[in-house]
């Protein structure tokens, strides 16, 4: 029913002639107002559809002058002058809609195509309540689904590195890789949860992660290299080298020590260290986010592009 006030009253151009005028469906309906006449009025085909559905809402199926179609006519007036409270009204019962689980099955489908209305006939009057509405249709169909997706690329992901765990020289190894860069979520959330879980060689999901943020066809020569205690994933592209290491707070000055001893000799090196630790919230810490290390000293800088300072993301218990 609002929905249907708010189309009345919508103020968009529906004119079709390009003349100097073009009437907007509120002067449509002051027009109708003046003599209760579709003919006298000159509305449109379109309009009177609209106003034919909102009176069918008070019982009134003839636009044909009559005692109830008064009664309909006035008691529309009167709600399209109420519609800011009305509006006032709407957004509260959205707002406590928001956190609510989502609607069952039988509910599931009227629920959202009546959000969808309420979006299209208040995008223009009401933003702010359209926008609302969009969010609880985030929330109660979009989110849903976004997290079961989320969930299934995981869980795929954490087979694939089970499977890898269990046989490094696994002959599908290239191909499981790549299934892995290839998934749609991120997963530096992974990382950091066989951080501080387990004692795990990590350097799987690295050539993942390295190949997903520095562009899988950029990169030749990726290989693993053990310096300084510290499991480093390697690759070389046409301007630098890129080194990663995952380790926790405590193993730092040992991967800075052999992000050191790779840099020697390297014109350039840009360097990721993923850093995890146990801390009240379990984090992951990818520190500095695509700096350069130039030799023979490691001198961390921010690269010129503009990249982020230093990011945290937080893990999953």
């Amino acid at each position: 029913m609002f929905a249907d006030l708010a189309e009345l009253s919508r103020n968009r151009p529906t004119g079709e002639d390009g003349g100097a005028h073009v009437y907007s469906a509120r002067e449509y309906f002051h027009t109708y107002l003046q003599s209760l006449d579709v003919e006298r009025a000159g509305l449109p085909d379109a309009f009177q559809a609209k106003l034919g559905k909102a009176l069918g809402h008070y019982g009134v199926t003839d636009l044909d002058r009559s005692p109830d179609l008064e009664a309909a006519v006035f008691r529309i007036f009167l709600a399209q002058q109420r519609a800011s409270a009305d509006a006032a009204v709407v957004a509260t019962l959205l707002r406590a809609w928001l956190p609510e689980s989502p609607p069952d099955e039988t509910l599931r489908e009227p629920a959202g195509l009546a959000l969808e209305r309420l979006i299209s006939a208040t995008q223009v009057r009401f933003p702010a309540l359209a926008d609302l509405a969009r969010g609880v249709v985030f929330a109660w169909f979009a989110q849903p689904l976004l997290r079961r997706n989320r969930a299934r690329v995981y869980a795929q992901v954490r087979a694939h590195l089970r499977h890898l765990d269990a046989h490094p020289d696994s002959p599908d190894r290239a191909e499981r890789v790549a299934e892995m860069v290839r998934s749609t979520e991120p997963l530096v959330r992974l990382l950091g949860q066989r951080l501080v879980r387990d004692h795990l060689d990590n350097t799987v999901m690295l050539e993942v992660l390295t190949r997903r943020y520095y562009g899988n066809k950029a990169l030749t020569s990726v290989r693993t290299r053990e310096v300084a205690g510290c499991s480093f994933v390697v690759a070389e592209r046409a301007d630098s080298s890129v080194v990663s290491a995952a380790v926790s707070f405590d193993a730092l000055d040992g991967a800075l020590r052999g992000l050191a001893d790779l840099a020697t000799g390297e014109d350039s090196v840009d360097a990721d260290i993923y850093l995890a630790g146990r801390t009240s919230r379990r984090t992951l810490t990818r520190w500095p986010p695509r700096c350069t290390t130039s030799s023979p000293r490691t001198r961390c800088r921010p690269r010129s592009d503009g990249s982020p300072p230093p990011s945290r993301v937080a893990v999953g218990r």
